[in-house]
């Protein structure tokens, strides 16, 4: 029973973490793409938004992690399933790549891409700021050398407070899909008891 929930939680989280950084050419940008493609000034491509997803992906994985490792597991599956299969999706019609040898070799990149990132975001995590700045660096802001240290400062505080929001929440809570995204470019008070 649990593994039937799993998928469709594992699909809500992905499309919420994948629309933080959705761009579509026709359609105005949302809240949140803006603040990344325009205050940010990251780069609108395929590359980028994968990474702004392989964020969010990591933080609710991050929070999966409090879950009895079982069912941990089976939130954790479905979420990279999804992810996998939206990125196979997404190499055809958006990059407009045809050839199945092509599209496996991008989608393997990218699926390590996402798990080398979130390596990193982890090392974050454990040692501090300074180490979760420096991943954003390396991963969200794909290691370019004129990045402005506020915008590292504003990402690490928002993946920071994100973490602390998402941890707050019951397991119960997270399984059925109650998780969202705060704005990023939102300074918020520490909470207190």
């Amino acid at each position: 029973m649990t593994e039937i929930k799993a998928a469709p939680t594992g699909v809500k989280y992905y499309e919420l973490c994948a629309a933080q950084g959705e761009f579509l050419r026709s359609e105005k940008l949302s809240e949140t793409a803006q603040f990344y493609y325009k205050s940010m000034g990251l780069p609108m491509t395929f590359q980028q938004w994968m990474q702004i997803s392989a964020l969010h992906i990591w933080m609710i994985y991050v929070r999966m992690r409090a879950l009895n490792p079982d069912l941990a597991k089976l939130y954790q599956q479905a979420l990279v399933d999804i992810f996998n299969d939206d990125i196979e999706q997404r190499i055809y019609s958006d990059l407009k790549i045809k050839s199945s040898s092509r599209i496996t070799r991008y989608q393997k990149d990218f699926a390590l891409q996402l798990r080398g990132g979130m390596l990193a975001y982890d090392e974050g995590l454990i040692f501090g700021d300074a180490v979760m700045a420096q991943s954003l660096w390396r991963n969200l802001f794909l290691g370019k050398p004129d990045v402005e240290v506020r915008h590292l400062a504003v990402m690490t505080r928002y993946v920071r407070t994100q973490l602390y929001l998402l941890d707050q929440m019951t397991d119960d809570q997270l399984i059925r899909g109650k998780a969202t995204f705060i704005r990023p470019w939102v300074e918020y008070r520490p909470v207190n008891k």
